[in-house]
């Protein structure tokens, strides 16, 4: 320092005016509902963005064209190609994205049983939408990678000894986790965005289908189908 007394090492120290971390915020059902709040925020990682899950699925297939063509001869983790080129880069990439979301979802399973809940009915609601956001994506998962690796519970250190698991073992837990999901959650929406009883039937339908369960596939269809829900007839928004 210039001037002696300007500067000290106490001046260097951060004051934060709050923090956002799992230990003061999941500590009431507030807490817990920011939580799901971005899970549900994360969705639009689905269909928004460059080289986003549903254009990836469309880019090779006769369905759909990327905004620039798609250059087979980047096939390779590491090349380099201007957006929309590299399928495997894009692929490649976006693999710990999804399982940035599962994380935000497993902190939340890992800790409902943190706190005291006065109705049982709410915790369980909570559970089972983070049931269904770490399914949606571990269903993503297996289907664009085949085996990966699961992890079930929030990661709250260094963990070097990750394995793949059978996409099989993955589908079965997702199923158990997504019918435990279906009897807790509403029928239909009390806010925007909240997952549906007819949203975890959807999943549960590609689930069984994946499981080769047709018929509980077939229960699960027409259990939307015939459900309180209707396709969207006109514009909305401004």
């Amino acid at each position: 320092c210039v001037f002696s007394g300007a500067c000290s090492e106490d001046w260097l120290k951060p004051d934060p005016l709050s923090f956002y971390a799992p230990e003061n915020v999941f500590i009431d059902e507030a807490g817990f509902e920011a939580g799901l709040v971005r899970c549900r925020k994360e969705m639009n990682a689905e269909n928004h963005g460059d080289l986003n899950p549903t254009a990836l699925d469309h880019m090779a297939s006769d369905l759909a064209v990327p905004l620039t063509d798609a250059d087979w001869r980047r096939m390779t983790p590491n090349s380099w190609a201007p957006t929309g080129q590299s399928i495997l880069y894009s692929l490649v990439n976006n693999l710990p994205k999804y399982f940035g979301f599962i994380k935000n979802a497993n902190t939340i399973i890992s800790r409902i049983d943190d706190i005291e809940w006065s109705d049982a009915s709410i915790k369980n609601r909570i559970l089972g939408g983070a049931y269904w956001f770490r399914a949606y994506w571990y269903y993503r998962l297996v289907n664009t990678y085949g085996d990966v690796p699961w992890e079930g519970e929030e990661v709250t250190g260094a963990k070097l000894n990750y394995q793949t698991t059978s996409p099989w073992a993955i589908l079965a837990k997702i199923q158990e986790d997504l019918e435990f999901a279906l009897e807790w959650l509403p029928v239909t929406k009390d806010i925007n965005g909240r997952v549906t009883k007819g949203a975890v039937n959807h999943l549960l339908t590609k689930v069984y289908l994946a499981n080769a369960e047709f018929d509980k596939a077939i229960a699960a269809a027409s259990a939307v189908i015939n459900g309180p829900y209707a396709l969207v007839t006109q514009r909305f928004g401004s």
